[in-house]
């Protein structure tokens, strides 16, 4: 496949970083269930990326794989110790609570099996999505070809049923047990993955495309996820808006120039992975200040999440400005 800069993508990632933020924002924006019904997108089309630049030549997807599997675990260790060390600042004064906590055995279960931290839980992501990339190095170990989709009906499937628990057998199942790598992470990676492989044929659905159509399916997806949340009890649902995910992913994957020399752009490809990992420090330390100095929780609703890009993003910058610096002095 001839190698295309995906500038679209790019200025999705960081919004999508920004929805990610917002969620966890410890103020309340997601008591509304119309915006947690869109922010809560995000994580799912994260996933697709991901899998959608995962495809490449049979003979070379087991080494392709094994790298990213190395990368990605090195970002997990790394994040689980930051946010452990950043956890115990945090609780200083309740330090033998949260080292039991981190450290008792059934966290450590749902760490390695479901991907849950016991020190963070947003970097679950990271440990789904180590565990994504095994599963297609095995794959293409073992020559599994396009068998590997039907990993995209079954976790769908498992995901359907859990979100209709309360209905099906009356209780809540927690949701760390369908949201990990085994069933939303490899469904939507692969969704990705098959998007790509399809390409041009996503390109031709995405050009038939109208404004109309695609309100209408944004319409009723948003219509039935709310409905599902009022008839299940459920506060997370996803199954039902991969249609409008898949037909965002086409519009990306047809005008790759969107958002092209723009600094949604630049902030996407450089600063969404590093604003996904860092930003729960900020809000903690915003969140800390407004219990110190009795700050009204509606003033924070509104401006924890621009204070905490912003704040994230100079640092960010200046981080990257010094390291460009010290690589032209080497050179």
């Amino acid at each position: 496949m001839n190698k295309i800069r995906y500038s679209s993508i790019d200025t999705i990632r960081f919004i999508l970083a920004c929805c990610i933020v917002m969620i966890h924002n410890p103020y309340g924006y997601t008591k509304n269930p119309l915006l947690d019904v869109v922010l809560r997108m995000a994580v799912p089309i994260f996933f697709m990326i991901s899998g959608y630049f995962n495809v490449t030549s049979d003979d070379k997807a087991a080494a392709k794989n094994i790298a990213a599997v190395k990368r990605t675990l090195k970002l997990v260790v790394i994040a689980n110790v930051l946010y452990f060390f950043w956890g115990i600042y945090m609780n200083m004064y309740s330090l033998k609570s949260f080292l039991g906590y981190v450290f008792w055995p059934g966290n450590i279960v749902n760490f390695v099996v479901f991907n849950e931290s016991p020190v963070k839980a947003h970097l679950w992501f990271l440990s789904a999505l180590f565990m994504c990339y095994a599963i297609m190095y095995v794959s293409a170990k073992l020559k599994l070809g396009k068998k590997i989709y039907l990993l995209i009906f079954s976790g769908l499937f498992v995901m359907l049923l859990c979100e209709f628990d309360n209905v099906l057998i009356g209780r809540d199942i927690y949701v760390i047990y369908y949201r990990n790598c085994w069933f939303f992470g490899i469904a939507y990676f692969l969704v990705g993955r098959w998007l790509r492989e399809n390409e041009d044929k996503v390109k031709e659905f995405a050009g038939k495309l109208t404004l109309w159509k695609v309100i209408a399916v944004t319409v009723i997806s948003f219509g039935i996820a709310l409905g599902m949340r009022r008839f299940t009890g459920a506060n997370e649902m996803y199954t039902v808006m991969l249609p409008l995910e898949v037909i965002l992913m086409s519009l990306a994957v047809k005008n790759t120039s969107f958002g092209q020399n723009t600094v949604f752009e630049k902030l996407g490809r450089e600063y969404s992975l590093p604003l996904y990992i860092l930003h729960p420090i900020v809000c903690d330390i915003i969140f800390r200040l407004s219990r110190m100095y009795g700050w009204s929780n509606n003033v924070m609703s509104y401006i924890v999440v621009p204070v905490t890009i912003i704040i994230m993003l100079i640092t960010l910058k200046g981080y990257f400005t010094v390291i460009s610096i010290r690589r032209s002095s080497k050179n």
